[in-house]
C-alpha cells in the first residue's frame, strides 16, 4: 500500500471531523486492515487498536508493539519508541 492508497483508506473510515469512526473501522474488511496496519508498523508508529485483527497480533509482538496506551479519543498499541507522541 502506497501513501495515496492509505490517505484514502484512512479518509473512507474518517467521520466528516476527519477523526476515525469506530463504527466504520469495525465494518472495514481484514485485508484492509492489515494493509493499514503494515503501512504504519513501517513508519513505526502507534496503532489503533480497533485496526488489529487476530491474524496480526503475534506479528505485531514480534515488531515490538508491546505496550498499550490510552490517548484522548483510542486506545493504542506502542512500542516503547513512540508512548510519548501518544501521550500528546
Amino acid at each position: 500500500m502506497n501513501t495515496r492508497e492509505f490517505n484514502k483508506e484512512l479518509k473512507e473510515l474518517s467521520n466528516k471531523k476527519g477523526i476515525l469512526d469506530p463504527v466504520k473501522i469495525k465494518s472495514a474488511s481484514p485485508k484492509v486492515k492489515k494493509a493499514l496496519v503494515e503501512k504504519i508498523v513501517r513508519s513505526r508508529h502507534a496503532i489503533v487498536i480497533d485496526l488489529i485483527t487476530d491474524d496480526i497480533k503475534g506479528w505485531l509482538s514480534s515488531m515490538g508493539y508491546l505496550y498499550q496506551k490510552q490517548g484522548k479519543v483510542f486506545n493504542f498499541l506502542c512500542t516503547c519508541e513512540n508512548m510519548k507522541e501518544v501521550a500528546q
